[in-house]
């Protein structure tokens, strides 16, 4: 299996994952010691990195990639409305950094990558 095959492969894991725990009220626990805000973090950072790293279309990676930021504050409307906890700024704000730091990534991987190969095309 080709490796942009696993990367997307993992991207609708990790989505389904994010779809569930929105929709589950159980979630709370997670708040202790900071591992929501982790949570956060890393979820959208996976979610913005690998459309970056996995389709090579440039405009298309950044259509999905942006589309992230709106479904992160659905939700937390949604998880809001199930939990009884409402809107949680903070989440919505640890989700658009989480988002931030995958695009960033995966920029610098994907220029990276980018630059090594133009450079093995010099003679």
């Amino acid at each position: 299996m080709h490796l942009y095959t696993k990367l997307k492969i993992i991207w609708i894991i990790v989505f389904t994952f994010l779809v569930t725990a929105s929709l589950s009220k159980e979630t709370g626990g997670f708040q202790l010691f900071g591992i929501d805000i982790i949570f956060h973090l890393i979820i959208y950072a996976v979610l913005s990195f690998i459309p970056i790293i996995s389709i090579r279309k440039r405009l298309d990676a950044f259509m999905v990639t942006i589309a992230i930021a709106p479904l992160g504050i659905l939700f937390e409307i949604i998880h809001g409305m199930i939990t009884g906890y409402g809107f949680e700024t903070l989440d919505a704000f640890y989700n658009n950094i989480g988002i931030m730091i995958g695009v960033l990534a995966a920029t610098a991987l994907r220029l990276k990558r980018h630059y090594e190969n133009e450079s093995k095309i010099e003679p």
